[in-house]
Order: C-alpha cells, then structure tokens, then sequence
C-alpha cells in the first residue's frame, strides 16, 4: 500500500468564499456596513495518509499547533488511528482576494450624524484553564501559558 491514497480530483477551481473579517466597518447607514475579508479559490487532489505518514502528519500538525505538546502527551493507539482519518491536500492552483480599507457607501449618506469607521477584531488566547480531572499538581506548561497564533 502506498503512502497516501488519492480520494478526489477536482478539476475546476473550487470557490471557497471563507469569511475571515479582520474588522467590523461600520457606514453612516445601516445597509451600508461592509467587512474586510478574504476570498480564496483552490485546486486540489486530495489523498488519505496510511501507517506511518498519519503518525508523523499527527504529530506535526500537533507540534505546529502547540510546539512540545506532542512528546509530553500519550501517543495514538492502534484503535484511535484506525478511527482518524489524515488527509494530504496538495494545492495546484491558488488565488486570493482581499478586502481591505474603509467602508464605502453613497456620498448623501455621510451627511447624516452618525458615526462611521472601522473595529479592528483580533483573536486573542486567553489564560489556559485546568481540565477538572487534572492530576493535583500539574502546572499548564509554558507552550500553553505562552499561547499564540501570531510566528
């Protein structure tokens, strides 16, 4: 058995219009509000993993997650890695569009009193919290104390 296994051939371009607002932009009208976002469009084959190429896809995209989590935590047994599937999806084709700048709207519209501009949203990791079963004793480790998605 190979590696990987192809599952699926798109041949056309797949939309994927993936909502991600990095703002709320607020227009002086209340039909006029827009979001700063990205739209991205993707050409794949997508293969399933087998045996060892799971095992490794598993552990780096733990370690890409939360570096260090992975040779501290228990490994997958045979039961749970039957019951995971890993894909591969290696991008052929790719193209992105983002929006970006201040909300548009018809120029009669800023002449009503009310405020228009722009609310920056962020994701930000908060404190680790404890599993309530935790063993007495065990700390949250640094990888989690120092959380984030910003490399």
């Amino acid at each position: 058995m190979s590696a990987s296994t192809p599952l699926a051939t798109v041949e056309k371009t797949f939309q994927n219009r993936r909502f991600v607002p990095d703002a709320d932009m607020e227009a002086p009208t209340s039909t006029g509000r827009r979001k700063r976002a990205v739209s991205i469009a993707l050409r794949w084959v997508l293969h399933l993993l087998h045996d060892l190429i799971k095992v490794e896809a598993l552990r780096l995209l733990s370690e890409h997650i939360l570096p260090g989590r992975w040779v501290e935590s228990r490994q997958p047994n045979e039961k749970e890695l039957k019951a995971t599937s890993v894909l591969r999806l290696p991008i052929e084709e790719f193209s992105a569009k983002v929006r970006q700048g201040p909300a548009v709207d018809d120029e009669e519209d800023y002449a009503f009193p009310t405020w228009a501009g722009v609310i920056p949203l962020t994701l930000v990791a908060g404190e680790p919290v404890d599993d309530a079963r935790l063993m007495p004793g065990v700390k949250a480790p640094e990888y989690a104390r120092g959380y984030t998605r910003r490399r």
